[in-house]
């Protein structure tokens, strides 16, 4: 009999089940870049073991909700890029810029804070802009880029990179 702990279940993780559905998600996004979305711990499965077995196999884009899971991915060995999907406060600036995360800005304030940031350090930073159509979303009305003190963003897409002038 199989001892189960107070939650009433477990989970197995497969690596090379995994592989294989990348691959399967690669063939299909081809030629898109892949980015795994490793938020909330991977949802359950372990957000760093799953991200390492992504990276061995060439995946360099991954996305999680906060600044402290994209810290805890680049603690782990993780590299490339790792944007932060969710909300970002002054508090975070530092650990977003000493663990080249890539922040998504939806706000004036966020804009301003990064810009502010930038400056002072001299340096550019790398951010996504969350872009929205208008309904019922969050972020930035369609063609119309936010705008700092420092310079606009530019960005092709709904969500793209882009950096902050200065």
């Amino acid at each position: 009999m199989t001892d189960v702990n107070e939650y009433g279940g477990w989970l197995e993780l497969s690596s090379s089940a995994l592989l294989h559905n990348l691959a399967g998600a690669r063939r299909l996004a081809k030629p898109a870049e892949i980015m795994a979305v490793v938020k909330a711990n991977a949802y359950g499965a372990g957000a760093t073991g799953v991200a390492t077995v992504l990276q061995s196999d060439g995946v360099a884009r991954f996305a999680v909700a906060t600044v402290a899971e994209g810290v805890a991915l680049r603690n782990a060995g993780i590299s490339g890029d790792i944007v932060c999907l969710t909300y970002f406060d002054g508090h975070d600036i530092q650990a977003i810029r000493r663990h080249h995360l890539t922040p998504t800005v939806f706000s004036e304030r966020g804009v301003s804070l990064l810009g502010d940031a930038a400056a002072k350090a001299g340096e550019r930073l790398r951010v996504w802009v969350r872009w929205t159509r208008g309904s019922a979303g969050w972020g930035y009305r369609w063609l119309q880029p936010p705008h700092s003190s420092k310079g606009s963003l530019a960005t092709q897409a709904w969500m793209s990179p882009a950096s902050i002038a200065l």
